[in-house]
């Protein structure tokens, strides 16, 4: 039998006593007979990750771009153009953020929108 253990958030995965891969998310203790079953859920768990690190890292860079040009145009822009562009940039990251995936499609509506 080979233990396998995952410990915190980034923790550690020990095989036996000599492979360790760090960085693996969870808390998981399990025991299961043979390497190549663990290997594989390694294999699979790190693959996950990558890919949700991946997609965090694309949204963000994204982001930054947007708020780049964004701040180059206000740069040039003066008065009641600036003031525009910037309350059209903050309504739009709003709602970017209020529909990014995972997040229900209705709008969060606070008490002072909804008259309470």
């Amino acid at each position: 039998m080979t233990a396998v253990a995952i410990d915190g958030v980034f923790g550690s995965c020990f095989l036996g006593s000599t492979q360790a891969v760090e960085g693996l998310p969870g808390a998981l203790v399990q025991e299961m007979s043979g390497d190549s079953e663990v290997r594989k859920m390694i294999g699979q768990m790190l693959l996950e990750t990558a890919a949700q690190l991946s997609a965090q890292v694309d949204e963000t860079r994204e982001k930054w771009q947007i708020l780049a040009k964004t701040v180059d145009i206000v740069k040039v822009a003066s008065g009641e153009l600036r003031y525009q562009i910037l309350t059209c940039w903050l309504r739009e990251t709003a709602y970017i953020e209020r529909y990014r995936p995972g997040r229900s499609m209705e709008p969060e509506v606070s008490a002072s929108e909804d008259g309470r």
